[in-house]
């Protein structure tokens, strides 16, 4: 069974902030707060994008 368009958009966001998470924890951890700022703004641009794609709602209707 494939899972519909949202649902994939919404696990790959998901895995998108655990991924910038993770590497700003290690950054965080070796003390490199310039970036932890660069991944943060990064994300939050990224966040903007997930937020702005066009859904279609033939896509909502088949699922």
């Amino acid at each position: 069974m494939q899972a519909c368009p949202s649902q994939r958009s919404a696990a790959m966001f998901e895995m998108m902030q655990e991924v910038y998470d993770r590497a700003a924890t290690v950054q965080y951890k070796q003390g490199n707060s310039e970036a932890v700022l660069a991944l943060v703004t990064e994300l939050q641009k990224r966040i903007k994008e997930f937020q702005t794609e066009p859904t279609t709602s033939t896509a909502r209707r088949s699922c």
